[in-house]
């Protein structure tokens, strides 16, 4: 895999996989791969990564557990791009990056519903809590995720709860009460 100066090539899984990431800037952490560790997902499954910066946490799950499809959304492009070359830089023919805002009316390939399972590592501090990265990289992923409640058409639960909850199996229709 061909990396810029800009950027670095690093293993992680015991060197099963490999990551370009940015040099400078936003970088994943030992948190992506733990998250990662504890989806459990099955081969049948559709899973989705909201905010995947180059990708890593989508590369974990798919290596570890070969879901049917995983996309990775990001909404900035040179880390989207980035996680669109480590896909198949790492043999995953199944693993799509798309460059979008998860607040858009309609992202190609992302619909209510047809995920089995949603995965996103957002920042842990409160708005105004924590240190301000002097990057503007690292301070767009962290603003980004605050943004993430964005409305869908008709008001109702932000995107990223309506895709989880409308992915879940539905329960039984119970009985009217007499």
């Amino acid at each position: 895999m061909t990396i810029r100066s800009d950027e670095t090539l690093d293993p992680i899984l015991g060197g099963a996989l490999s990551v370009v990431q940015p040099r400078d800037g936003y970088r994943f952490s030992v948190d992506s791969i733990l998250l990662a560790r504890f989806a459990t997902i099955r081969s049948r499954d559709r899973v989705l990564e909201l905010g995947a910066g180059c990708g890593v946490i989508s590369m974990v799950i798919t290596a570890i557990a070969r879901p049917r499809e995983t996309i990775a959304l990001e909404i900035q492009p040179r880390m989207a791009q980035l996680a669109a070359r480590n896909a198949p830089g790492n043999g995953f023919p199944n693993l799509h990056c798309k460059c979008a805002d998860i607040r858009a009316a309609h992202i190609p390939g992302v619909h209510q519903g047809s995920f089995d399972l949603v995965v996103c590592n957002p920042p842990f501090h409160a708005r105004g809590a924590g240190r301000q990265s002097p990057n503007r990289s690292r301070r767009a992923r962290s603003r980004r995720h605050r943004r993430v409640p964005g409305r869908i058409r008709g008001g109702g639960a932000p995107l990223g709860a309506q895709l989880v909850e409308e992915s879940r199996p539905s329960s039984p229709p119970r009985a009217a009460p007499n």
